[in-house]
């Protein structure tokens, strides 16, 4: 058996949880051995000479990904070393001992957030690639964007979940049925300002409603469940496989959260993005559905037209990047 500790944000929100569950299947999936993973908190640990020499001591390798982890948080008090995700300096990277893989992450920086990831995160970025056996983005955007075009990239592997039946009791065969994820958390640096967040939200519901089309949230975080007053609201507190179940059970999914858009495709449900994050058009993007998503300015009419359009398009999830995960289970072993 192999133990390795996996640093990523599995207690933020159901999408973070989702790709941990994923990767863990992934890996799984592709080693010969035992694989147990011990999470840690990548937003809530700042590593230390004392932890490092803990984790060469007790764990086979390190794990870091995947997710939106390229973004700076200072502006909402998650100020880092590093200047992303990961509060480590250069001098105690260097210390690690055991194989470091760096999983499919992605560049996550909210449009109108007011700290912008400046060149000596990137540079630490570019560090950790160098000592990292194996490195990889979660598409070429993020590499680009980045400055490390020609990077590894994978999917996202939230791709891989499972869903779990027991939801596809909502469905109706006399009505559509909308799934709608509603990020509550950040407006405003979602939104250009709170008012348009809300018109575009408005205009959403009222869409819904004329069209006589049977909708529900699906919140991923707790702030979530205060947006969307009149719709039904799932349960939040529930597991991956769960989640994935209720986004199968939907004929077409909404979402302003990345994580929404990539557990709908993984499913085969028809996701539509809205919002203005560029990582839910670059996976849009990636699956060949660009044209899946609702703009600010669109009319309850026009929603209801990109609604039945998309149910009408086929989803095509990305395939696994074998050579790339085989190199990782050989970096694990």
């Amino acid at each position: 058996m192999k133990s390795i500790l996996h640093i990523a944000a599995p207690a933020r929100n159901f999408g973070d949880a989702a790709l941990c569950w994923g990767l863990h299947k992934r890996l799984r999936d592709e080693a010969i051995e035992e694989l147990r993973f011990t999470m840690v908190d990548i937003q809530a640990t700042r590593f230390t000479d004392a932890q490092i020499g803990l984790i060469n001591a007790s764990f086979d390798a390190i794990l870091v990904g995947g997710g939106g982890l390229v973004m700076d948080r200072s502006d909402v008090g998650n100020e880092t070393r590093s200047g992303w995700q990961w509060d480590i300096t250069r001098e105690l990277l260097w210390q690690i001992k055991v194989p470091l893989v760096v999983y499919a992450i992605g560049f996550n920086q909210l449009p109108y957030a007011t700290s912008p990831v400046t060149k000596e995160a990137l540079q630490h970025l570019e560090d950790v690639a160098t000592k990292a056996s194996a490195f990889s983005f979660r598409d070429e955007q993020s590499a680009w964007t980045c400055k490390m075009a020609g990077a590894d990239v994978v999917p996202d592997p939230a791709l891989w979940v499972e869903p779990h039946g027991m939801w596809h009791c909502w469905s109706n065969p006399t009505k559509t049925l909308v799934g709608v994820n509603w990020a509550g958390d950040r407006v405003g640096q979602r939104w250009p300002d709170v008012t348009t967040a809300g018109q575009v939200h408005d205009r959403l519901m009222e869409a819904l409603k004329a069209a006589n089309i049977s909708a529900h949230l699906i919140p991923h975080h707790p702030d979530d469940m205060t947006i969307g007053d009149g719709s039904d609201i799932v349960p939040s507190y529930f597991n991956v496989p769960l989640l994935a179940g209720v986004y199968e059970a939907t004929d077409v999914a909404i979402g302003t959260r990345g994580h929404a858009n990539i557990i709908a495709a993984a499913v085969g449900t028809p996701p539509i993005s809205v919002g203005h994050q560029a990582k839910n058009r670059w996976f849009m993007e990636s699956i060949g559905l660009v044209d899946n998503h609702i703009p600010d300015d669109a009319t309850p009419t026009r929603i209801e037209n990109i609604i039945n359009d998309a149910i009408a398009r086929r989803v095509t999830k990305p395939s696994p990047n074998h050579d790339f995960d085989r190199r990782v289970i050989e970096c694990l072993s």
